[in-house]
């Protein structure tokens, strides 16, 4: 009698599937990958200099996932550090990937969520706002607080 063996099929691409795929095939399960998300730069009502104008004046800039990091960078293309590093802007991501991104850009202060979900970011989101508030850090500006920055397929 065939003993069946585990199959587990992947949808996300093959560079985000490595650790896992490797780590299924060191437990004998069979991988199938089939990448089912087609990521793509697309720019917003505005353009980019509406999108310059919302980081220029808000305190936060929050990075969802590493593909949010990459559109914002190739919308700024080589400025995109440099409008990231506004003294009292402040540059959040969801996660430890979403993180190196963003080092990877030159930025060497990222608040990161631990454990890496949006809640756990948004905790953290609201008590920076409150310990500045607290703390009269910073003024609190007239447009928005948190500009999230969002990949989606």
């Amino acid at each position: 009698m065939l003993e069946s063996r585990a199959t587990v099929v992947l949808t996300r691409s093959p560079a985000d599937n490595a650790a896992l795929a490797r780590r299924l095939a060191s437990l004998d399960v069979t991988v199938i990958e089939v990448p089912t998300v087609d990521a793509r730069v697309i720019v917003p009502p505005g353009g980019v200099a509406a999108i310059g104008a919302a980081v220029a004046t808000c305190e936060f800039v929050t990075f969802t996932s590493r593909r949010g990091v990459d559109a914002f960078a190739a919308l700024f293309a080589d400025e995109a550090a440099v409008v990231l590093s506004r003294a009292t802007l402040r540059v959040a991501a969801v996660g430890a990937a979403t993180a190196e991104a963003l080092f990877a850009l030159g930025l060497a202060d990222v608040i990161t969520a631990e454990p890496a979900t949006a809640a756990r970011l948004g905790d953290q989101l609201i008590a920076e706002l409150n310990t500045a508030e607290l703390n009269n850090a910073a003024p609190v500006p007239t447009a928005a607080r948190v500009v999230v920055v969002q990949g989606h397929p």
